[in-house]
């Protein structure tokens, strides 16, 4: 988990969107594999492709972005600290800033549809100069 935490903040820095989000997937694997439930890791994990849309959309943002990584951090830290108490607040905290960002991401994506396109190329009819 150090190094893919490493990887992740060095990607967001560079602004490399693919390689943060193979970065994230590496940190995401590390803890999933410390959760002592299997059932509840297997749900995790039946989740995680349509997570990966959502992602793109926040990545893609970098004040969402910062505010995912700054999330994950705190993750990480409690992890190092081997306080399962405060994975799992930070976690939850986590959980309720990614609603947040996906929220966020739809409602720009629903506002930019309803805007009128402007920019459509006129399409001459046959026969027509």
């Amino acid at each position: 988990m150090i190094a893919a935490m490493a990887q992740v903040q060095a990607a967001f820095a560079l602004g490399d969107i693919p390689a943060l989000l193979a970065a994230n997937r590496d940190f995401r694997n590390g803890w999933l594999g410390a959760v002592r439930n299997p059932h509840m890791a297997e749900t995790i994990a039946r989740f995680i492709d349509y997570f990966q849309s959502v992602r793109l959309g926040t990545f893609a943002d970098p004040a969402l972005a910062s505010q995912y990584i700054d999330g994950l951090s705190r993750i990480h830290l409690a992890f190092l600290a081997r306080d399962p108490l405060a994975v799992q607040e930070r976690m939850m905290l986590f959980m309720f800033a990614a609603e947040e960002a996906y929220l966020a991401v739809r409602r720009r994506q629903i506002d930019d549809a309803a805007q009128p396109q402007t920019n459509r190329r006129k399409i001459k009819k046959k026969g027509t100069a």
